[in-house]
């Protein structure tokens, strides 16, 4: 039977806010286990659940004074879940007794503001700042706000999905000609040696690209090109990852807008533009049978040098430029 570790008591029963200020004034440690148990501690008959974490050192003055050796300094947290009290004990002592400098910890108060704002459009790093009235010095660290941030996406609020997940979902729902007018489905530029359509993942080296249409929104362009506007407009605001959407569509004289296209992709520079194009080429003849021509053009500060290189191509026959800063 293996003995029983000595362990030495720090506090016992506090709230869990002030146990939390005690481990503040600790060097920076890792957090080996965490789980939960039916207690052993207390004296309460009926059957309840603590939750107890080790504590591994992870100072880094400790490492360099000790490359080679793990340091033997180990802390325990016991959290009483029915009463909201933990308790605090120690083990072992540092390799090095000195504190270097180390950013601070989330404060519950910091964790729930951090979930309350993780839908919005907003820096959760500077708004801690201005909604707790602190000091750039006494801010947690950028990696410490996004774990949080990022786990409670992942188990709360269902973004959890992978590259893979998302790659599997453009793939299946992906152009074959067999759609009905109004099924959407997805397109792009690029395929690989199957012939499936090469999502990429956000990189400069592999950009993410990926169209969504339907056979009944590229009808609406199979008309006379000097009769409508080709417009291509972009928004950062229609999903977290805030990826350039291109909204693509005809305005007619009748000033009547009508979509074709939406292209998410990484980035809004001349080469994705370029793809952005290319795809919407592809696709138009692909269901039309034709290839797209249009007299007028409505679009960004980039367009311009975009459209000249598709010119040779046949994309657009004439083309009067129009310019529109988007903000």
């Amino acid at each position: 039977m293996p003995n029983a570790i000595a362990w030495r008591t720090v506090c016992t029963e506090l709230k869990e806010n002030d146990v939390l200020i005690i481990i503040e004034c600790l060097k920076t440690f890792k957090i080996g286990k965490s789980q939960a148990i039916f207690c052993t501690l207390c004296a309460l008959p009926t059957p309840h659940l603590m939750c107890y974490k080790i504590l591994n050192c992870r100072c880094t003055l400790c490492k360099q004074t000790a490359p080679y050796a793990k340091c033997p300094r180990r802390a325990q947290k016991v959290v009483y879940l029915d009463r909201k009290v933990a308790s605090l004990f120690e083990l072992g002592e540092h390799v090095a007794r000195a504190i270097p400098p180390h950013s601070h910890n989330l404060t519950p108060a910091q964790k729930d503001f951090a979930k309350q704002i993780c839908m919005e459009a907003a820096r959760i790093h500077t708004a801690m700042l201005l909604h707790f009235g602190l000091r750039p010095s006494q801010l947690p660290a950028l990696q410490k706000v996004q774990n949080v941030v990022c786990y409670y996406r992942r188990t709360k609020l269902g973004g959890n999905d992978t590259t893979a997940a998302i790659v599997e979902a453009v793939q299946r729902l992906a152009f074959n000609g067999g759609e009905e007018e109004h099924d959407p489905f997805t397109f792009g530029w690029e395929v690989d040696r199957e012939g499936k359509l090469v999502v990429g993942n956000g990189s400069d080296e592999k950009s993410f690209l990926v169209g969504f249409s339907t056979k009944a929104l590229l009808h609406q362009a199979s008309r006379d090109p000097s009769t409508f506007i080709f417009h291509v407009d972009a928004t950062y605001k229609t999903n977290q990852v805030s990826y350039p959407v291109f909204v693509v569509g005809i305005t007619d004289i009748a000033r009547k807008v009508s979509l074709l296209v939406l292209l998410v992709t990484s980035q809004q520079q001349e080469c994705h533009y370029a793809k952005a194009f290319a795809a919407i080429r592809w696709i138009y003849s692909k269901v039309l049978g034709e290839q797209f021509r249009a007299a007028y053009v409505m679009g960004t500060l980039m367009l311009p040098r975009t459209i000249l290189l598709l010119q040779n191509s046949e994309v657009i026959a004439s083309m009067i430029i129009s310019y529109a800063i988007i903000t």
